[in-house]
């Protein structure tokens, strides 16, 4: 990643993503000079600050990630929420999922873990449950479950057996984690939703059936994760734009976090201030 092909006062950047992390865990903007990465340690404006790392295509060397862990921190990062999408040793019928190159072991794992902590970095893993899922629907195993036969981006929730894998992969990524204290479930850009005839109906004859169809299948995750895992969930906010706040109080109930994101530069222009509400 070279810092100097992104806004200097871009959020936390690492590869080719910028988001913010709401209350919590929202990230801080870059300091002028701080190379368009994380804030300075002195005068940084929120608690915690994360850095996403994105690891679809080309992960890091565990070494490369030895290296880089110190410099986030004296940078002032204060964790990490690792997507490893398919470079997790998975176990089982998820074992087709890993890369055939590219996936750590289960020691490397533990050795990235490990140098997280001696960086005193939090370990926030995120796995996908719902959009963003070509890792997994791509395999003609799972492929029942897309939403669109010939897209394998998005998970059908009313797909049979599509409940048993977002709980199996959100179980087989915090198996990897132990000790974690948080998991984020992603949710976002599920742009092919309710294109499937299933879906579709639905949706026509479930009053409020768009808004109920998503919220079922992202509850059904969540509550996995605070009542099975005792973890606390994070999602992005994206889907839940459209949704009124009567239909969010079931959601709110639970706890989890709903994570801000934009790839704006301007964030405080962008996104409206009632939208951190």
């Amino acid at each position: 990643h070279n810092p100097s092909t992104h806004n200097q006062h871009a959020p936390i950047i690492l590869g080719s993503e910028s988001r913010t992390m709401s209350s919590a865990a929202r990230s801080t903007r870059a300091s002028p000079g701080a190379g368009g990465g994380v804030a300075a340690a002195s005068g940084a404006p929120f608690k915690e600050r994360f850095v996403h790392l994105d690891l679809k295509g080309a992960p890091p060397t565990v070494r490369y990630l030895q290296s880089l862990f110190p410099m986030l921190s004296s940078m002032g990062a204060t964790g990490l929420l690792i997507e490893w999408e398919d470079t997790l040793p998975y176990v089982g019928r998820l074992k087709c999922v890993r890369h055939p190159t590219q996936c750590y072991s289960a020691s490397q794992v533990r050795d990235i873990l490990q140098a997280a902590a001696e960086s005193n970095l939090e370990v926030i893993p995120l796995v996908q449950t719902f959009g963003h899922l070509e890792f997994v629907l791509k395999h003609e195993r799972f492929s029942s479950m897309r939403e669109s036969p010939q897209s394998y981006m998005d998970l059908c929730p009313l797909a049979d057996g599509a409940r048993e894998l977002a709980s199996e992969l959100v179980s087989q990524v915090l198996s990897f984690h132990p000790g974690c204290r948080r998991i984020h479930v992603g949710c976002d850009e599920v742009f092919g939703f309710v294109s499937c005839t299933k879906c579709k109906k639905f949706v026509r004859s479930t009053p409020d059936g768009r808004t109920q169809l998503f919220l079922d299948h992202v509850l059904h995750v969540i509550n996995q994760c605070v009542s099975v895992h005792k973890v606390q969930p994070f999602i992005w906010h994206d889907m839940l734009d459209s949704f009124s706040k009567e239909a969010l109080v079931p959601l709110a109930r639970t706890g989890v976090q709903v994570v801000i994101w934009s790839y704006t530069p301007e964030v405080e222009s962008k996104l409206p201030v009632d939208l951190w509400d």
